[in-house]
């Protein structure tokens, strides 16, 4: 992802394009002044130097060279001027316990669900309680609190790291006839809010998982 000019001179937007295995989107910011690019790309791991910008660039202008479909090429081009560019891979965090002596773990550390489920900051946040309100009723006793902690929030965790893998398939398309059908559904307006809703049920299932406490 990277911040660029606005050159397409949209306003308060979003456009998504993809191709099998790809997928780039961008969505206006600042006031519309910037777009924010995102490029999604399926790959093997891949081994880089997280401090050479200029090699994770090139690294995304290879994998999507060739792509001559809408703008692809041109947003690969303004990439290399950006000054923000950011390459990660899309990953979870799945810990089986989430401490160990007087060390606990919350946030993207213990049980990061990843970027594609869009929970990272409420489960950060909601973990962050849990951990803080069992510190305070166990007072001195940390191994009560973290084990508390741990089976408070052990089932939240797991309903949340469901989320990605199920968004994910709709990010990238697999293949072209999953490309096909996904590009059809967005012409049937019924058929997509009841896709949409469906997904947007299973995200608000997880984020109600838990019951807070009133520490």
């Amino acid at each position: 992802i990277a911040t660029i000019p606005n050159y397409l001179e949209i306003k308060n937007q979003e456009i998504l394009y993809g191709v099998a295995g790809k997928s780039i989107g961008v969505y206006t910011a600042n006031n519309n002044r910037d777009l924010k690019a995102m490029f999604l790309f399926n790959s093997k791991p891949l081994q880089y130097d997280r401090h050479n910008a200029a090699e994770q660039k090139q690294i995304l202008a290879d994998v999507f060279a060739g792509e001559k479909g809408w703008e692809v090429a041109k947003l690969v081009e303004k990439i290399h001027d950006s000054t923000d560019f950011y390459l990660d891979f899309i990953a979870q965090a799945h810990m089986q316990v989430l401490y160990k002596g007087r060390i606990a773990l919350a946030g993207d550390a213990a049980y990061c669900p990843s970027p594609a489920s869009g929970q990272g900051t409420s489960v950060a946040l909601v973990g962050a309680y849990v951990l803080a309100g069992e510190l305070k009723n166990a007072g001195s006793d940390y191994d009560k609190a973290f084990a508390q902690y741990q089976n408070v929030m052990q089932n939240f965790i797991a309903q949340n790291l469901k989320i990605a893998p199920v968004t994910l398939k709709g990010m990238i398309a697999p293949s072209k006839l999953n490309l096909y059908m996904r590009n059809m559904m967005f012409h049937m307006p019924r058929l997509f809010a009841g896709m949409n809703r469906q997904v947007m049920q299973f995200i608000q299932k997880a984020a109600n998982s838990i019951t807070l406490k009133d520490y």
